[in-house]
């Protein structure tokens, strides 16, 4: 599971956000949470709340630790901190504030639910916790996106998130030696001259 981790706890947070706006116009997660960067890709359509991991970093509390799983298994692993923004997005007229109604129906469902873990991340125990960003910072991310109009939106940090250290198989351990030694029939014909 370790080397798809990122791509399955963007996948959890998804759920778990559909599962706050989700309703009989946005029946699945992929209709109501659109997964990606920040602007729309030509053609697509735009679901009402957008979620993008912008930013991954090692975690410097967890660095030199090593992951113990359930059972007490201790493991050579990489804890990261990743953030996501969240963003929503005005669907329809252009009027309105229905797209802070569901910011707040996303606040509130985070804040009841802020461990990402079994069943949807086995093996892990993900914390959410909303980032105090400072607007400099977010514009910076939402300037990589010039012709996308800003919408409103919060960064959440999902922290530690493990990717296990892929450790090959090793061979089996040397227990006996032997020394074969033989001689040849033939001498070897190096430098050899014919008289």
């Amino acid at each position: 599971m370790s080397h798809a981790v990122l791509q399955q706890t963007t996948r959890a947070l998804q759920l778990l956000l559909h599962d706050a706006v989700g309703d009989a116009t946005f029946s699945t997660p992929d209709q109501s949470v659109r997964l990606g960067p920040l602007d729309l890709p030509e053609g697509g359509t735009e679901a009402p709340v957008s979620l993008f991991l912008f930013h991954i970093e090692p975690n410097r509390s967890m660095r030199n630790e090593p992951r113990v799983v359930d059972g007490g298994e201790r493991r050579r692993a990489l804890a990261l901190d990743v953030r996501y923004v969240i963003s929503v997005n005005r669907i329809g007229a252009a009027g309105g504030t229905e797209d802070l109604s569901r910011l707040g129906l996303i606040l509130a469902k985070l804040e009841a639910n802020p461990t990402l873990g079994p069943p949807l991340m086995p093996d892990q125990s993900i914390r959410l916790t909303p980032e105090p960003y400072p607007m400099e910072e977010l514009s910076r991310v939402w300037g990589l996106y010039a012709s996308t109009a800003y919408r409103t939106s919060v960064v959440y940090l999902a922290s530690p998130v493990f990717v296990d250290a892929v450790v090959p198989d090793l061979a089996e351990r040397v227990s006996s030696r032997r020394f074969d030694a033989g001689q040849s029939a033939e001498p070897p014909d190096f430098g050899r001259v014919e008289a």
